[in-house]
């Protein structure tokens, strides 16, 4: 039996996020989910600020939506992709950083719909990651593949291999390929981090679970109505 390969200290290591962030949000009425707003935030923006300080670049993947439509911070890198699901995204991701002066040792990948992802995700994983390809985000049983730890050089060579050219590709025709073990969270929250926003019923879930975490009154400034769909507040006259 040959034996594992010898990875350096995962905290050595340069680290890319990766935010998939191109959906259509046809169960929300086609709306940017980016531009949604959870506690007054957007979903873009909390998952930025979990993600930044922890990696050497955070990237944006933006579907068929034009790029402008996305409020990033400065450095982000906003990626285009053929808007057929968030794998097709982590592909067109991972080929514009097989591209790069500098190719990255890990990425992390979030879904922009999900306003709890952990802030110790990134540590956590890189505490499984030594002698595995990926580290998959996950709670009480269920997988959450959107929300995981890649070692990159793994992936380079799968990103033709795992092409479907009828429905594109997904997360688990890579992990077929890759050696993993999940990171589940229900040793440590009561509630689902991964928890996605899918539909209005979600989002209004969401909004009241943001609200009691911050211990606020209301999800944004006072005297107005709160439009979590991206528009901000409304303040009444």
């Amino acid at each position: 039996m040959s034996s594992a390969p010898s990875y350096p200290p995962a905290s050595a290591c340069r680290t890319t996020a990766i935010i998939l962030a191109g959906g259509t949000g046809q169960r929300l009425g086609g709306i940017l989910k980016a531009n949604i707003r959870v506690g007054g935030v957007t979903l873009l923006e909390r998952l930025t600020r979990q993600l930044s300080p922890q990696c050497t670049q955070v990237h944006v993947t933006t579907g068929t939506h034009g790029p402008e439509l996305f409020a990033t911070e400065e450095g982000t890198v906003r990626i285009a992709d053929p808007g057929r699901g968030p794998a097709a995204g982590f592909v067109a991701a991972l080929e514009y950083l097989r591209r790069a002066d500098e190719e990255p040792e890990f990425v992390v990948t979030a879904a922009v719909d999900t306003p709890f992802f952990p802030a110790d995700f990134l540590q956590r994983a890189m505490e499984r990651i030594a002698c595995q390809d990926a580290v998959i985000g996950a709670y009480k049983g269920r997988n959450y593949p959107t929300n995981s730890l890649w070692r990159f050089s793994s992936l380079k060579s799968l990103v033709h291999t795992v092409a479907n050219p009828d429905r594109g590709p997904s997360f688990f025709s890579f992990l077929d390929h890759l050696r993993w073990e999940t990171l589940d969270y229900d040793a440590w929250e009561t509630e689902n981090p991964f928890l996605n926003v899918n539909t209005m019923t979600d989002l209004l879930a969401c909004n009241r679970r943001a609200i009691g975490q911050a211990g606020m009154d209301k999800p944004c400034a006072p005297a107005g109505r709160y439009d979590p769909l991206g528009n901000g507040p409304h303040f009444e006259s």
